[in-house]
This record gives C-alpha cells, structure tokens and sequence, in this order.
C-alpha cells in the first residue's frame, strides 16, 4: 500500500506570517492538529496545536495575535511522497516520534498523513494475523506514571511536562483505570476557557483531572495483538492506551509511536 492510498488531500495550510491567534482558531474551527506552513506555493515548516501550546507556554505569550507562525513552527519537516510505501511512512514516523508527514511533489504540498491514517492503513494491509505474532506487552512502557480524578488539572500538566508525556492513566485508589488524561484534554479546557472571556489562567485553578480527561477509557491487555490494538488506535483516533490486567488493574502504557515502532519492525 502506498501513501496516497490513505493520505488527506485537502489540506488546510498557515502562512509564516499568519498570526498565532489565527492558527489556533484553525485548529479549533476545523479539529485539525497539523498545519503545514507555505510560502511561495511551498513547504517551509510545520506547526501543531501542541507546538502551539508549548511555544506560548514557554515564551509566556500574552497576546497571539502579535505572534506569527514562523516563530513557533517546525523547520527542516520530514516529508513523504505519494508514492513512498506506508511501512516506509510509518517507520519514518516511528523513528522521528511524529504524529504527521506531509505529502510533497516538487515542493508543493499535495496531502498530509498522520498516524490513524497510517495504522488504519497497515492494518488494511498487513499479513500478520491478529492471534499471533508482537503484542502489546512487547512496545508498552511498564509503570506509567498516574494521577487520581480529584488531582488538580495544573499539577497534572507540570506532571506531564516533568517526566514529558502526553498522557496520564487516571487510577482509582485501587490502581483500577478510571479514565485517560493527554495535553490535548488540558488545552481543550484552556481554550474553553479563553473563548467564555474572562482570566483563563486564574479560573483553570480550580479545575481537577476529572473535568478533562476521557471517561471511559480505551484500554488492551499486554497479550492484545498489535495488529488488534492498532484498529483501536484508528478507530477511536487516540493516542495512547492504557494497558491493563482483566481486572482493570493498569500495567503499562502503550503510544501511537510504539505500535507504529512495533509493526514497521515486525514488517522488516
């Protein structure tokens, strides 16, 4: 299979000099993640709603609107063809740790994939069979950091940011997966927030974990096939998994980069 077989045509692009505070209404206007940037007909950088985020965290940006998009964005992108081999997508976003490859022809962006694009792809076309070959236990992280719905919403980002995940298993008292928490629950909150006026920063105090995250959670079991968890990874279009025992007792962690990393090695 080959990536114009699953990538996006359409494809919704920023300008280098189109202010933050206009990229960030894109993301939310449209519910994409990935914007490449263009100048001149062609790719010069990439920008995400997380590289976003972080930039305006980092430089303690008061106002988008006087920051553009070059400042904040991606240079030296890695990029695909149309024609390139899916496994060959998907290893290269595996070894890269990105969600995204824009599609180019001589320069010019003409479709983007992301990583439900290629799971669903390689899911379609693989020839593994789902009752054997690497499961979910051989990728997962082992003792995944936690938090507990009643923790506050900022303690759980400055957890996040500390250890640098984007995901955070919420647990009961029992060590039992309530829920999952990412860095987009907490930026869907802030952007709440923003857009019902007043001081986003001042009222996001009083939030806790339970107000974000995702309830109930998409979770497998370490002997859950990879080929398995990937249709839940494309269908249900997440991130992360929570990786449990039958009694719901979480174990591990699994990402969209350690299936992706898992399925391009079983494929070699």
């Amino acid at each position: 299979m080959q990536v114009q077989d699953v990538m996006t045509r359409r494809v919704r692009t920023l300008l280098p000099d189109d202010s933050l505070d206009f990229a960030r209404n894109l993301f939310v206007w449209t519910g994409i993640r990935h914007a490449p940037v263009v100048e001149n007909g062609e790719l010069i950088g990439l920008i995400t709603d997380r590289d976003l985020a972080w930039y305006m965290a980092r430089e303690k940006v008061a106002d988008a609107s006087k920051v553009v998009v070059a400042d904040a964005m991606r240079r030296g992108i890695q990029t695909a063809g149309p024609q390139d081999s899916l496994t060959e997508a998907a290893a290269r976003m595996a070894e890269h740790k990105i969600g995204c490859l824009p599609i180019t022809n001589k320069g010019s962006v003409i479709g983007i994939v992301t990583t439900s694009d290629v799971l669903a792809g390689e899911v379609r076309s693989t020839t593994m069979p789902s009752t054997s070959g690497p499961t979910v236990g051989d990728v997962m992280a082992d003792d995944p950091i936690t938090v507990r719905r009643d923790d506050r919403l900022l303690d759980a980002a400055a957890k996040m940011q500390q250890h640098r995940v984007r995901h955070l298993p919420v647990v009961d008292v029992e060590g039992r997966v309530i829920g999952m928490l990412s860095d987009r629950d907490v930026r869907q909150i802030v952007g709440d927030l923003r857009r019902s006026g007043g001081d986003a920063g001042r009222q996001i105090v009083s939030y806790h974990v339970e107000d974000a995250m995702s309830s109930p959670v998409i979770t497998v079991t370490a002997n859950t096939s990879l080929v398995d968890a990937a249709y839940k990874f494309a269908d249900f279009e997440i991130g992360a998994v929570a990786v449990v025992t039958t009694g719901d007792q979480l174990v591990g962690i699994a990402s969209y980069i350690d299936l992706l990393q898992g399925l391009a090695k079983a494929a070699s």
